[in-house]
This record gives structure tokens, sequence and C-alpha cells, in this order.
């Protein structure tokens, strides 16, 4: 009986360091995998940690670009307010000498049963811009105009 158990003992520990060399060899192979995957899982954390830098340089870049395109706008947005507050005081002065030219052109019309060619002249300035024919027109008016002041 004592010899079954040491042959049991025997076979035990036989089957046991089987089984330890097949685990062994199973571990072996399993820290292989998890080398290679950490091998990978480097790479692709290097790869990310660069790409974050690199997002970070662009944020930075684009942040820069972003100030510097706002303070051109602000910029812009004054300069057009200015046109725009210069624009209203031309229009202003157009107004100011459009009713100033009507009152002296009222007193300086000439009356077309004294000056026959004032219906000519009223025809010229309705009609906006005078073109180069009227030119004949025009200078008699100044010319009477004048004779008129001297008068």
């Amino acid at each position: 009986m004592a010899f079954d158990y040491k042959e049991e003992t025997i076979a035990d520990l036989e089957e046991k360091c089987t089984n330890y060399a097949k685990d062994s060899a199973q571990i072996a192979k399993q820290c292989e995998e998890y080398r290679q995957r950490c091998d990978r899982l480097s790479v692709i954390k290097e790869r990310h940690e660069r790409t974050i830098e690199e997002l970070k340089k662009n944020g930075e870049r684009l942040g820069s670009e972003l100030l510097s395109k706002e303070s051109v706008t602000k910029e812009l947005r004054r300069f057009g307010e200015k046109l725009t507050s210069e624009l209203a005081s031309q229009k202003q002065i157009i107004v100011q000498l459009e009713r100033k030219m009507n009152q002296v052109s009222d007193k300086n019309t000439p009356n077309p049963a004294v000056y026959p060619g004032a219906t000519r002249l009223r025809q010229i300035f309705a009609s906006g811009t005078p073109k180069c024919d009227d030119r004949g027109a025009i200078k008699m008016a100044f010319d009477y105009i004048g004779h008129m002041r001297e008068a």
C-alpha cells in the first residue's frame, strides 16, 4: 500500500510536471502576444501624442489668426462707421448746397420775356447734367447773368 501511494504520488507529480510544461508554454505564448500588443499600443500612443501636439500648435495658430481677423474686422467696422458718418455729412452738405443753388437759381433765372433762351436753359438743367451740345446756350446764359450783375 505504501508502494501504491508512492506510485500515485509520482504519477501525480509527473502529470503536474506535464501540465506545468503545457501551462508554461501557453503562458509564454500569451506573454509574447501581450508584448506585441503593448508594442502596437506604444506606437499608437506615440502617434496620438504627436497628433495632440500638432492639434495644440494648430489651435494656437488658429487662435492667433482669429484674433488678428477679429482685430481687422473691428477696424473695418470702425472705418465703415466713419465713412457712413462722413457720407451722411456729405449728403447734408449736398442738400444745403442744392437749397442755396435753388435760391440763387430762382433769383438769377432769366425771365423768358427779357431773355428768350431762358426756356431752353430750364430744359437743359431740368434734364440733369448738361451735354456738350448745350454749351452754347449755357455760355449765353452766363453772359446774360454777368450782364445782369453789371447792370
